[in-house]
């Protein structure tokens, strides 16, 4: 069993800022030598997720939810994966009964940030603590999982909710409608509300390019572009964030792709089959296999 650290409201809070930096700001290396070389030799394990103690949980009871991790120097600075181990051992607790053990491998491919993504799934709302050794020193963060009615986020199993998304032919007053750069992406085509009754696979995509290029928001969408453009068999959807964005990055007011989905977070992507019930989801970070295992969950490959 791995030891149970002690955790201190600094250390909370100290995990909660990197995190905010690892989110919006590969290859594996060798499993039988995981060391960990930081600036100043201190390692922090972050929830890349909506932690419930700072914020609403993301988590919540009597649903499986899985979330990215990260590994950060005692700086904040992410780590990134040439610097961390293959794998970790996790283990999930509440108190002093361990809820899951699991073995995380890195995910990295075609983003910048490495991550590890554990399976949330527990049936009652509270306090938990995830913990690992890394680099021979326990580490770790406490988190809550909410009531299953806290949040109002699409589930799997739910049903899509159609949006008339904004489109190139109909922006309804979003502008841009697509911030990815240098050119916007394809997927501005149909409305959410024409993907759910299209008779088609689909896959519905909110995320903010233009305010992290390179650390996750951007290439999500770089790699459901290199997946999915000119693709007929399956309706892809990808909604912004906020109503405008103007040249210094400034944003103005949400939009109804977000509001519908009570999303207070951002990137995430749900998979729906033909008749827009959701098969898959994706949250926060996720890497090129991570999207292939999503879209295989509605037929897509």
């Amino acid at each position: 069993m791995i030891p149970r650290p002690t955790f201190s409201r600094r250390s909370v809070l100290l995990g909660g800022l990197a995190t905010v930096a690892a989110a919006c700001g590969g290859g594996n290396g060798d499993s039988a030598t995981p060391a960990v070389q930081t600036d100043d030799g201190t390692v922090f394990l972050q929830p890349g997720f909506a932690d419930g103690l700072r914020s609403r949980p993301f988590l919540v009871a009597g649903r499986e939810l899985v979330a990215p991790i990260f590994l950060a120097g005692g700086t904040g600075r992410p780590l990134q994966v040439d610097e961390i181990p293959a794998s970790i051992d996790l283990e999930i607790r509440q108190g002093d009964q361990v809820v899951s053990t699991q073995t995380l491998p890195v995910r990295g491919d075609g983003i910048l940030t490495p991550h590890y993504s554990p399976v949330f799934d527990v049936d009652v709302a509270g306090d938990f603590d995830a913990v690992s050794i890394i680099g021979g020193n326990a580490v770790g963060f406490s988190f809550r999982v909410g009531e299953a009615g806290e949040t109002g986020h699409v589930q799997l199993g739910d049903t899509l909710r159609p949006v008339d998304t904004p489109t190139f032919a109909e922006p309804a007053g979003v502008d841009p409608v697509c911030t990815q750069l240098p050119d916007p992406c394809p997927f501005h085509e149909m409305t959410l509300t024409d993907a759910i009754g299209s008779g088609r696979p689909i896959v519905y995509l909110v995320a903010t390019p233009a305010f992290c290029q390179t650390a996750i928001c951007g290439p999500v969408v770089g790699m459901l572009t290199d997946r999915l453009a000119g693709r007929d068999d399956v309706a892809v959807v990808h909604a912004e964030v906020y109503r405008s964005v103007d040249v210094a990055l400034t944003p103005d007011g949400v939009t109804e792709s977000v509001t519908v989905y009570d999303l207070d977070y951002e990137p995430m992507q749900l998979c729906a089959d033909a008749g827009g019930v959701v098969r898959s989801r994706l949250d926060f970070a996720w890497d090129t296999t991570e999207l292939d295992r999503a879209l295989a969950a509605i037929g897509i490959s």
